[in-house]
């Protein structure tokens, strides 16, 4: 997983989050079904905050769960 290309300051399409962090669109979407993601939908898009993802991935490293979160 990847979180050079995510900024804080921003938000993203599942779509964007997804290539930019280096996972499947499908990963994304569970993380927000389970909880874990918050999302919100501005004209109907629905969008993640970088700060929100970017706080995951620091809790997940920590933890040292790497990517088994998704299995």
């Amino acid at each position: 997983m990847e979180t050079r290309g995510i900024h804080r300051d921003r938000q993203y399409t599942l779509f964007e989050l997804a290539d930019r962090a280096g996972i499947t669109v499908a990963d994304v979407q569970e993380l927000v079904h389970r909880g874990k993601l918050d999302s919100h939908y501005t004209d109907d898009t629905e969008l993640i905050n970088g700060k929100d993802f970017l706080n995951w991935a620091q809790r997940v490293e920590q933890a040292g769960e790497g990517h088994r979160h998704f299995q």
